[in-house]
Order: C-alpha cells, then sequence, then structure tokens
C-alpha cells in the first residue's frame, strides 16, 4: 500500500474493509470498525499491561518537571491506567485529571483513589465537549499511544483544534513514525529475514528438546487477536476472509507499518499522520522532538546509538510536545 498523508478523503481503508469483509447488512462502515475493536479489547483489556510507565518515564519527567503546578489533565484514550501511573510517577500536581476511555472494558481494569480527583468519562474525545468544562486553566492533553488508533483522525484534529487554548499541550509520549516506516524500513529486509529464519531454529530445536512444554504451552493459551477474531466470526460480523493481520491493522488504523502488506485499493487510501502534518493541522508549534528504536525489532544496541547520533529525528518511534500558539 502506497503512503501519502491524512487526507479527507471521501473513500476510506474502513470503507473498503467493511465492502470486502463486512457479512452484516445492518451495520454502518463506522459500526463495523468499531465493532472490530471491541472485539479486540473484549479480550486484550485483561492482559493489557505494555510498560509505558517505565518505558515512557524519562519524557513524561522532561515534560512536567518543566511545567508549573496546577494544570489540568485531559487523557483521550486513557486505557487500563497506564498513562495515569506515568503521570502520577513524575510526582507532579495538577488540578484536575479526565480519564477518557471509550471501552469500558479497558477502564475497568483501572483502579484509583478518591484522593487522586479522576472523572471517568467512557466516550471518545468527541463526544466530551459538554462535559469536560472550558476553562481558564492550562490543560495538558496526552495522548499516549493513541493517533495511531484513530480511523477518524481529520475529525479528531478538527475537534481537539478547536478547544485547544493558546499555550494548551497536546503530549504525545510515544507513536510510529510513519515517514521512517515510507522511507528507511525497507533497508531492514535482509536483518528481518535473517532473524524470522533464526527465530524459526530456535523453535524447531525447542520442540525437539521440550515437546511436552511446548504442547502445554499451547494449549493454555491463545492470542488476544485469535480470540477475537473468531468472537467476530461466530458473530455473524466478519466472513472468513478476513485475518488477524487485517484486525490488527484495524486496532492501530494509523501505523503504516501494519498496513504495507495489505492490498488496498488507491481511491481508499485516506492516508497516514506525520508529525508536522498534525502540528499544522492544530496550529502548534513543536516544542520538543525525539525519536528512537532505528533498527525496530531487532536487538543492536551499538548501532542504535551511533545511528540515532547521525540521525536524532528519524527513528521509529517518537514522543512530541506540541505547543498551542
Amino acid at each position: 500500500m502506497e503512503f501519502k498523508e491524512t487526507n479527507a478523503s471521501a473513500l476510506t481503508r474502513a470503507d473498503y474493509l467493511y465492502e470486502k469483509f463486512c457479512t452484516d447488512s445492518s451495520l454502518s462502515p463506522e459500526i463495523f470498525i468499531e465493532a472490530i475493536k471491541t472485539a479486540y479489547y473484549k479480550y486484550d483489556a485483561v492482559v493489557y499491561n505494555i510498560g509505558y510507565a517505565n518505558l515512557l518515564k524519562k519524557s513524561f519527567s522532561a515534560l512536567f518537571d518543566s511545567l508549573p503546578k496546577g494544570h489540568r489533565i485531559v487523557d483521550i484514550g486513557a486505557g487500563t491506567g497506564e498513562t495515569f501511573q506515568a503521570v502520577k510517577n513524575t510526582g507532579y500536581i495538577y488540578e484536575s485529571y479526565f480519564f477518557i476511555e471509550p471501552f469500558k472494558s479497558m477502564s475497568d481494569q483501572f483502579h484509583y483513589n478518591e484522593a487522586d480527583k479522576i472523572t471517568i468519562l467512557n466516550d471518545y474525545f468527541e463526544g466530551t465537549e459538554n462535559t469536560i468544562p472550558n476553562t481558564d486553566i492550562p490543560t495538558v492533553y496526552i495522548l499516549c499511544g493513541v493517533l495511531r488508533t484513530m480511523d477518524k483522525l481529520p475529525l479528531f484534529l478538527q475537534n481537539i483544534h478547536m478547544r485547544m487554548r493558546k499555550g494548551d499541550i497536546l503530549f504525545l509520549p510515544i507513536e510510529p513514525n510513519n515517514t521512517y516506516f515510507y522511507k528507511f524500513y525497507g533497508l531492514l529486509k535482509p536483518l528481518l529475514f535473517g532473524k524470522r529464519v533464526w527465530n524459526k531454529i530456535k523453535r524447531t530445536v525447542s520442540k525437539l528438546i521440550h515437546p511436552a512444554n511446548t504442547s502445554a504451552s499451547k494449549a493454555s493459551s491463545v492470542h488476544p487477536l485469535n480470540q477475537a477474531l473468531k468472537y467476530l466470526q461466530e458473530n455473524g460480523i466478519v466472513n472468513t476472509g478476513f485475518t488477524t493481520e487485517i484486525l490488527y491493522a484495524v486496532v492501530y488504523y494509523n501505523n503504516y507499518l501494519l498496513w504495507r502488506g495489505i492490498p488496498i485499493p488507491e481511491k481508499y487510501n485516506d492516508g497516514f499522520f506525520t508529525i508536522h502534518q498534525v502540528a499544522a493541522d492544530i496550529e502548534c508549534e513543536i516544542a520538543a522532538f525525539n525519536t528512537w528504536s532505528y533498527f525496530y525489532s531487532l536487538n543492536f544496541p551499538f548501532g542504535e546509538r551511533i545511528i540515532q547520533a547521525l540521525f536524532p529525528k528519524s527513528g521509529s518511534t517518537f514522543s512530541v510536545v506540541l505547543r498551542k500558539y
């Protein structure tokens, strides 16, 4: 699939998937995509523990250590509370905390104290205009690994652009650098192929040495993606052509890497975000921008340090602070 920046296309990837894979004609394309995501989070919520609090400690500290106390925090796509824990670990004293998570199966896993001053809203950000009051209190909007999940990104950007005031901050602690996956990821293909071959050899040897353990492991665990796919097929939402690969791409709709190998006709290509496009659309300056993971899924610490020193803004994963001007 070709890369291009996000656009307000009349037809989208979601429309194509609906036409090709939806088996329930009573569903609209929007509800079809929502049903896929709901099925995924239904099974992923219980095992969800991505470790953002530790992984992103440096990024959170850099931002919140620089802010005066008393900002309001709006946590968009707050999940099971990973972002909240990352904020709390900084010791920052906020004025109030709005925990926005559309999937109740996720927010039900979140545990907090009354003293934390949390307001939980099971809705999308676009639906909270009347429940999050307008205020002169400076606000930090956080989307931690959430922008990549949005299938209606232009609508979200219009909404947050309207609601952010001068000086407000949009903090994106971890997102895929779609420009990297478009321009540089292909250079890793020989290394990634070698890694897959090596992993297959290790698995084969492990099965020969520990056949009983391997069988027990297979029987005891089913990946959330497979569980979600089975649920969708059994409930007559998708046909048998729908795969876990496509399901995962829907969940992370704005991650170009996941769509590269999926054949989508060009007229349905509604594009993928870049950080410069996002900043321009919501009239923000880029106050801080860092990237990492140049070798992506490969473990080359020494090579990472060298490439990062040479190309500090070109890694596969980025963290950015945007400030409204």
